[in-house]
C-alpha cells in the first residue's frame, strides 16, 4: 500500500498535437500503447474506491481518448491522452510515470554533454540543462544514481526562493544561499516555467508543490555535472553559478515499482534540549522505522523538554509506516490516525501504543510539499490532540494507492481507497490546516532563519514544565524545508 505523492491528474498545457496518422510508429509499439490506456481504463473502473468514478462518464472518456493514442505519433502523446484520460478523475494519485523513470544515469548523460565550467574546487565541471530529472515534475522521487543538489526551492509570495540548502552539499560550497530568488535556469526564464505549470495545474492548493519540485528537478543533473543558473540575492544583484550535483544521501530504497529512491531519516539534538528528527519520503519500512524508534528512545531516555517531527518536502509513501510512528506518542490504546475506505470495507490505522511512549510536547512541520502519509501522520496527530503542527496547510494529495507496470514499460500509479482523517474529514483536496501558520519569507531566510522551526521551538519553550530561562527562538538552527 503506497501513499506516495504524484501529479494531482490535469492535462499539461502545451501538450504536442496528436497525429491524425500516427506517424510512421511501429505497429507493435502501437500495439503496446493500446494495451496500456486499456489497462488504465480497467484498472480504474474496477478498482476505483468510488463505483460511481465522481460522476464521470467513463464509457464516453474511453470512447473519446481511446482513439487518440491509436493515432499518436510517439509515445509522448500517448501518454498525454492516457494523462486526459485520469484527469478527468481530478483526483491525486492518478499518474503515469515514463519508463525513462527508471532508466540508468549512464542512459541520460547524452543530455548534458558538451558544455562544461568551473565547479566550486576548480575542476570541470559538466553543465546541462536539468533534463535528467525533468521527468519528477509531478512525481518527486529521485533515481538511484542520479545527482542531488541539496538545494530546496519554494514558492514564496509567487516566486521561486531557495528555501535551504545542505551545508554539506557541493551547492553549498559554490555559494548558493538560502533566500535567494531563482531566476533563469540555463538561458531559460524560470518566469516562463512557472506560467507553464500554473496554465497545467489549476489546481491552487496543489501548484505551489509542484512549481517547486519541477525546478529542483531541473537544477539536478548526474553526479559529478552541475546546472547552471542565475539567482538574485538579497541586494538585488543577479549571480550567476554553477549549481552542482552531488552523489545523493542516504540509502537505496527498491519497492512498490517505483524507481530506486533515496531514504535518508536524521535526527539530532537542537538548543533548548529540543530533539529533532526529520525524513524525507515514507519508504524503506525495515531501516527508517527501527532509526525513528531508536531516536524517539534517545530523547525520551534523555529527557528532551520536546520533539520536533519534520515532513517539510515529505512527498508521501507507505502509509502503514504512519501507523508505527504515531504509536510512540500515545499511552492508551484505541486511538488511530484515521481509517481507509475501498469498496471492499474499511480499514482504521490504529495506534498501538509502545511501551514507554514518548509523551512530552510534540511538534510536527509541514509545508505545501508534504503531501499522502506526511498528511495522514501530521493531520491524525492533530486530530487526536497528540501534537501541533506548525507551517503551511499541506496540498491534500492523501489517497492510498498503488503502481503497477504497464504493457509498454510504463507505470501507473492509481487511487484505490480514500481516507478519512481521525477529525471525520477528507483529507484529499482538503489537507491538513497548521495550529500555528508561521511560513517562510525571504527576509527571515536571508537571514539565516527558520520561522517554522523558531515557532516550534518558542512553543515547546513555553508548553507546561518545559520552560528553560535564556532559550532563544530566534536562533537559527539548520532545518532543511
Amino acid at each position: 500500500m503506497a501513499g506516495c505523492a504524484s501529479e494531482r491528474a490535469a492535462a499539461p498545457a502545451g501538450t504536442a498535437s496528436v497525429s491524425a496518422v500516427g506517424g510512421d510508429r511501429q505497429a507493435a509499439e502501437r500495439e503496446k500503447d493500446l494495451a496500456s490506456f486499456d489497462q488504465v481504463w480497467t484498472t480504474v473502473r474496477d478498482q476505483h474506491y468510488d463505483p460511481a468514478l465522481n460522476g464521470v462518464d467513463w464509457e464516453a472518456a474511453r470512447a473519446e481518448l481511446r482513439p487518440k493514442v491509436e493515432a499518436a505519433g510517439d509515445r509522448e502523446q500517448a501518454r498525454s491522452a492516457m494523462r486526459e484520460l485520469l484527469a478527468r478523475l481530478g483526483q491525486s494519485h492518478f499518474s503515469i510515470l515514463p519508463a525513462e523513470a527508471y532508466e540508468a544515469p549512464a542512459e541520460r548523460r547524452a543530455e548534458h554533454a558538451g558544455n562544461s565550467g568551473a565547479g566550486p574546487d576548480g575542476g570541470g565541471l559538466a553543465v546541462g540543462g536539468g533534463g535528467a530529472g525533468r521527468w519528477a515534475a509531478g512525481n518527486p522521487v529521485a533515481r538511484s544514481g542520479e545527482g542531488e543538489t541539496g538545494v530546496r526551492i519554494r514558492m514564496i509570495d509567487g516566486q521561486p526562493v531557495v528555501a535551504a540548502v545542505d551545508p554539506t552539499s557541493l551547492a553549498a560550497r559554490a555559494g548558493v544561499r538560502p533566500g535567494w530568488r531563482l531566476v533563469r535556469i540555463g538561458d531559460r526564464d524560470v518566469a516562463t516555467l512557472v506560467e507553464r505549470l500554473a496554465r497545467a495545474v489549476p489546481d491552487a492548493r496543489t501548484l505551489p508543490m509542484m512549481q517547486a519540485m519541477a525546478l529542483e528537478s531541473r537544477l539536478a543533473t548526474d553526479a559529478g555535472a552541475g546546472v547552471r543558473a542565475t539567482f538574485e540575492d538579497g541586494t538585488g544583484r543577479l549571480l550567476e553559478v554553477v549549481v552542482p550535483s552531488g552523489s545523493p544521501r542516504g540509502n537505496v530504497s527498491k519497492m512498490m515499482n517505483l524507481p530506486d529512491t533515496h531514504v535518508r531519516l536524521e535526527d539530532r539534538w537542537l538548543e533548548g534540549h529540543v530533539g529533532y528528527i526529520s525524513l524525507n519520503i515514507f519508504l524503506d519500512p525495515p531501516r527508517v522505522m527501527d532509526a525513528f524508534g531508536k531516536a524517539v528512545e534517545r530523547y525520551r531516555d534523555g529527557g528532551a523538554r520536546g520533539l520536533v517531527i519534520d515532513l517539510r518536502g515529505n512527498p508521501g509513501g507507505v502509509g502503514a509506516m504512519a501507523m508505527g510512528m504515531g504509536g510512540w506518542f500515545v499511552d492508551r490504546p484505541n486511538l488511530r490516525l484515521g481509517e481507509m475506505i475501498t469498496r471492499a470495507g474499511r480499514l482504521k490505522f490504529v495506534l498501538n501504543p509502545r511501551l514507554e511512549p514518548y509523551m512530552g510536547p510534540l511538534a510536527v512541520l509541514v509545508d505545501e510539499c508534504s503531501a499522502s502519509t506526511s498528511e495522514i501522520l501530521a493531520g491524525g496527530l492533530k486530530d487526536i490532540g497528540r501534537a501541533r503542527v506548525f507551517g503551511v496547510a499541506t496540498p491534500g494529495m492523501a489517497l492510498p494507492s498503488m503502481i503497477v507496470p504497464l504493457p509498454n514499460g510504463d507505470r501507473f500509479q492509481y487511487a484505490f481507497a480514500n481516507y478519512i482523517s481521525a477529525g471525520g474529514k477528507p483529507l484529499e483536496a482538503s489537507g491538513v490546516t497548521p495550529d500555528e501558520p508561521s511560513g517562510l519569507t525571504r527576509a527571515a531566510l536571508l537571514a539565516g532563519h527558520d520561522p517554522v522551526l523558531n515557532a516550534a521551538l518558542a512553543w515547546i519553550a513555553s508548553a507546561p514544565g518545559t520552560s528553560q530561562p535564556g532559550l532563544d527562538t530566534g536562533a537559527k538552527p539548520e532545518a532543511k524545508p
